[in-house]
């Protein structure tokens, strides 16, 4: 069980690596060549995966539904409990960032620096 366990944390943890060099020929555009619409699309699609992940490791499985729903205890060690203790506080406020940047496009602005240096540091905190 625990062995299946580690494979599944490799294996989400590897994915969004390949999909990052197999997007454009393995070519992927810069965070400072990306338009702001490009910059909320690529933060939003990385708080997916980096959710999935995180429900994924404390246990949780998507139902026939697509809710979540739990799939048992999971027996992490401290160090992995703290790891996704931070995970989850990132997600937290990575969340409301999107939602804050994508927020002043829809108003025709472009989001401020501070907005975008907000976003861009809590993404690098994930990766």
């Amino acid at each position: 069980m625990r062995q299946k366990t580690i494979l599944v944390m490799v294996f989400l943890l590897v994915l969004p690596l390949v999909n990052c060099v197999s997007m454009n020929g393995g070519q992927t555009k810069g965070w400072l060549d990306m338009s702001p619409m490009e910059k909320s699309t690529y933060a939003m699609a990385v708080y997916n995966r980096q959710y999935e992940d995180y429900m994924s490791q404390v246990g949780y499985v998507k139902d026939s539904t697509g809710a979540w729903v739990s799939g048992g205890e999971v027996d992490l060690s401290e160090d992995q409990k703290e790891m996704l203790r931070s995970k989850k506080d990132i997600l937290g406020k990575l969340y409301p960032a999107i939602q804050l940047y994508k927020g002043q496009m829809q108003f025709g602005n472009v989001p401020s620096p501070e907005t975008e240096q907000e976003l861009y540091d809590l993404l690098n905190q994930l990766q």
